[in-house]
This record gives C-alpha cells, sequence and structure tokens, in this order.
C-alpha cells in the first residue's frame, strides 16, 4: 500500500476513534454526574483525553508518510514509532493513575454511592464500543502496516476495560459487593501496564535496528 492511500486510512480510524471518544465523554460525564457516579465521571474525562492521543497519530502519520529528503535518506517512518512510544507513555500513565486511586480506595475503604441504573447502561454502552472500535483500529492497522495504528487500538482495549470496571463496580454496589471495583481495576491495571511496556520495548528495539 502505498503512502498516500497508508495516510487516508491512518486519519479516517483516527478521525472515527476521535468522533467516538468525543460523544462517548460527553455521554458519560452528563450520566455520571445526573447518576451520581464519580467513576462514571472519571471515564468521561478519560476519553475526552484520548482525543490528544487521536491528534497525535493523524500528526505523526502525516510527518511520518513524507517521502525521503536529503536530511532523511531513509524517509520519515521513525515518526511513527516515536509517537507509538508516546501512545504506549500515555497507556502507562492511564495504568498508574487507575493504580493508585483504587488502591487508595482499598487502604481508606472509601464508601462506593449507589448508582442509577442509567450508570450501568452507559458504562456497558461504553465498553462495547471501544472493544469495536479496537477491532476496527487493530484490524486496519494490520492492513496498512501501522504499528501506530495498532498501539491506538490498544488504548481503545485499554478504554474498554476501565469502563468494564465502572460496570463491575458498579454492579458489585447493587450487589453489596463494592471492595470488587478496586481490586479489578487494579488487575486491569497491571494488565494495561504491561502492554505499554511490550510497546516501549519494541519501538526501542526498531529504533535501534534490532535483528
Amino acid at each position: 500500500m502505498n503512502h498516500e492511500n497508508r495516510l487516508r486510512v491512518t486519519n479516517t480510524v483516527s478521525i472515527i476513534s476521535a468522533i467516538i471518544n468525543l460523544l462517548l465523554g460527553v455521554g458519560k460525564i452528563t450520566i455520571g454526574y445526573l447518576g451520581r457516579s464519580q467513576a462514571l465521571i472519571a471515564d468521561g474525562l478519560h476519553s475526552l483525553s484520548d482525543l490528544l492521543s487521536d491528534g497525535l497519530v493523524i500528526i505523526a502519520a502525516h510527518f511520518g508518510a513524507k517521502a525521503p529528503d536529503s536530511e532523511h535518506p531513509y524517509g520519515h517512518r521513525r515518526v511513527e514509532t516515536i509517537a507509538t512510544i508516546l501512545i504506549a507513555i500515555i497507556l502507562s500513565m492511564v495504568a498508574i493513575e487507575i493504580s493508585i486511586i483504587n488502591i487508595n480506595h482499598l487502604l481508606h475503604h472509601t464508601a462506593l454511592p449507589r448508582p442509577s441504573h442509567w450508570v450501568l447502561l452507559t458504562a456497558l454502552i461504553s465498553s462495547l464500543m471501544n472493544e469495536l472500535l479496537f477491532q476496527y483500529a487493530h484490524h486496519m492497522g494490520k492492513k496498512v502496516h501501522s504499528k501506530l495504528l495498532i498501539a491506538n487500538a490498544w488504548h481503545s482495549r485499554g478504554d474498554a476495560l476501565s469502563s468494564l470496571v465502572v460496570l463491575i463496580g458498579a454492579g458489585g454496589a447493587y450487589l453489596g459487593y463494592p471492595i470488587l471495583d478496586p481490586i479489578t481495576a487494579i488487575l486491569i491495571a497491571f494488565w494495561i501496564g504491561w502492554i505499554a511496556v511490550k510497546m516501549i520495548l519494541a519501538s526501542c528495539n526498531e529504533l535501534i535496528d534490532a535483528a
């Protein structure tokens, strides 16, 4: 696939991702406020922050698609590799944030408010939408051989799991087991962190032309 088609696919996927993240972010913040769920509000803010990642993908893909020149005889593809590392760093920061918040919940026995049924429904929709976005972006990333798209796809998978944490926590509150929320969140945070580490290692190996 030539650079022009590759760039077009990357931009299309990133714009679709940005629109979905915007709608989910606004929706989760609104429902979280009305449904008395701080967790859903935080998840909504997280979705809005993903717009930064989508913008980073578009910018990196634009510069990475430039043809070789006198100063860059091997092209600009390494721009995508660097952007992949930045996305992985964002993922690791999300994992650390989730861990710290939920460890504090466990240590201080924070009481979780009883959410409305709209919180459960919104968290479920968010998780499903982000999983579909992951499948789409991951497929297109493999199709055009873009590690940048694949990295951002895993970001969507992290968002799907984040919403799933909200859903499990809200369900646990209904069943009388609110401790399920922080425990599940910490486990998922470790999983997201491990994905980020693998992305960084793979990208660093590419930067130093490892065999």
